[in-house]
């Protein structure tokens, strides 16, 4: 590879296919807050290479179905996590940072 973009979207599949039927995967993940993929480049390339990506945001689907449900965002600023649920904006605790991204 030669270049890494400046900004990487990441969408984890969270649903599996059994019999014509999608489930939704509710096993818990953990999210790291940084991610370093200097191994994708080419030795040539990763000198001058920006390859640490951090995580900025977290989209979440709540519910068991892949047609209903409903879905807030996580947004790091300025270093707080702030969630962001309809009409609701509340500044993240250090508990449910830590239980969330499972530290």
């Amino acid at each position: 590879m030669e270049t890494l973009p400046k900004i990487l979207i990441v969408h984890l599949k969270r649903f599996k296919v059994i019999q014509y039927n999608q489930k939704k995967l509710n096993y818990s993940i953990n999210i790291p807050d940084n991610l370093k993929l200097d191994y994708l480049l080419k030795e040539s390339n990763k000198q001058n290479a920006k390859t640490l990506y951090n995580l900025s945001a977290v989209v979440v689907h709540v519910g068991n179905g892949n047609e209903y449900g409903h879905y807030y965002c996580l947004v790091k600023i300025s270093g707080k996590w702030i969630k962001f649920d309809d009409e609701s904006v509340q500044v993240l605790s250090l508990k449910f940072y830590l239980i969330f991204f499972r530290l």
